[in-house]
């Protein structure tokens, strides 16, 4: 039985035999594709990934300074139509800081009443 044994391992061994090439060369590649997707692959995909956040942020922040910096007047305003922020070209409108957390309808009112002459809004009427 002994004598089966490592006559069974020493044919195992043997270069010679076909399924051993092919476990080898099946262990190999998955040895090298392991090594590629751990130390190549992956970590130039998470480079990738950190490098496109940096660039949105970039872009992000350029498109903030952007509108800060517009000659326009810009005016962020929430779904609910409060006003979130103003930009420095927004005051030739007297649209300023202390507008910010408010209405636009009370602003735009507000615009509304001044435009109107005075002397019209005290006239009595006959």
């Amino acid at each position: 039985m002994n004598n089966e044994v490592n006559e069974y391992l020493r044919n195992l061994i043997i270069i010679k035999d076909p399924v051993i090439y092919s476990i080898v060369i099946l262990l190999f590649f998955l040895i090298i594709i392991y090594i590629f997707y751990k130390y190549i692959f992956f970590p130039s995909q998470k480079k990738h990934f950190i490098e496109k956040k940096e660039l949105e942020m970039k872009g992000i922040k350029l498109m903030a300074l952007f509108a800060e910096l517009d000659p326009e007047p810009a005016v962020r305003i929430d779904e609910k139509g409060k006003i979130l922020q103003v930009n420095e070209a927004a005051k030739i409108i007297d649209l300023d800081n202390e507008h910010i957390n408010r209405s636009i309808r009370s602003y735009l009112l507000l615009r509304l009443y001044r435009s109107i002459p005075v002397d019209i809004l005290y006239m009595k009427r006959d």
